[in-house]
């Protein structure tokens, strides 16, 4: 049989454990929908193998979608997609691009079509330097091939043509150096007769067809003294300039009037060209008479 202290200890542990119940609902709220899904946790982290729960019409894409680690990490590439379909950004092609994606780059990205619409080639070139569209070719067709700017591969060109025309300048001053020593080699050897065995060398230089101005042909000593000297050994009867009797000597006139009159002579084009070396031995050889 029930007794009144038997009931009161029914009822008094009921009440205890509903209090316990209600205080336990107020310390612990109900999870959230996301989380109770899974995908998100408290911190904006994404929960772990969260992108198992997307729509599987999604396909292969929930697994890419697993690089983001974050909420955050995810609404930064959305706002970047977004960016690039509004014109502000640029698409980077991959490998796997089609050919309108590609074309789309190279067009934001100012590379042309092909190869052939680059257009680097300077207006004008430095004097002594000269184009060569063979070794363009090759460089505008790895340009092409890596989606170089046009921009950028014209500076490129530019910083090139300042690389090569500093090594002419060096070049030109070695040069030059060469020629002040071989000058100062002939004089020490020559002494007074200095002008008199240059004009000399000259002149045997210029029958034989040989520009006096090369380099480094005359600015070598060696070659100077070597015309000097043949043209001293060679009678005028041997000296032989296209075939003609030519002279240092006698005869002279006669091989004047060939330069002047005959266009089939080496030296006419020269002497006709004004070239000032020529004009001065035609002089001396019509003084020779």
């Amino acid at each position: 049989m029930e007794t009144l202290t038997d009931t009161l200890t029914t009822e008094t542990a009921t009440t205890n454990a509903a209090t316990q119940t209600t205080a336990s609902a107020t310390q612990a709220p109900a999870a959230s929908p996301q989380e109770a899904a899974g995908f998100v946790r408290e911190d904006g982290t994404f929960a772990p193998g969260w992108t198992a729960r997307l729509p599987e019409e999604l396909g292969e894409y929930r697994d890419s979608l697993g690089k983001f680690k974050t909420v955050g990490d995810l609404a930064k590439s959305y706002r970047q997609l977004e960016a690039w379909r509004s014109g502000k950004g640029t698409f980077v092609p991959g490998k796997d691009a089609t050919p309108e994606e590609v074309a789309s780059y190279r067009k934001a990205m100012g590379v042309p079509d092909a190869p052939e619409g680059y257009r680097i080639r300077p207006e004008a070139l430095p004097e002594g330097m000269e184009w060569n569209d063979d070794r363009a070719r090759g460089v505008l067709e790895i340009a092409h091939r890596h989606n170089i700017p046009e921009a950028a591969l014209r500076e490129l060109a530019g910083w090139q043509l300042q690389q090569e025309q500093a090594l002419v300048r060096v070049a030109t001053e070695s040069a030059r150096r060469d020629l002040q020593e071989g000058q100062r080699v002939l004089k020490e050897k020559w002494g007074d007769q200095y002008d008199a065995n240059i004009k000399l060398a000259i002149q045997a230089a210029t029958v034989a067809g040989v520009d006096p101005r090369s380099v480094p042909g005359f600015a070598d000593p060696q070659t100077v003294m070597a015309f000097v000297n043949l043209a001293k050994r060679i009678s005028d009867d041997q000296f032989v300039a296209s075939g003609r009797s030519s002279a240092l000597g006698k005869g002279g006139a006669a091989e004047a009037r060939e330069i002047q009159t005959n266009p089939d002579h080496s030296l006419y084009k020269r002497y006709h060209g004004g070239d000032t070396d020529t004009v001065e031995y035609v002089r001396s050889l019509l003084r020779q008479g």
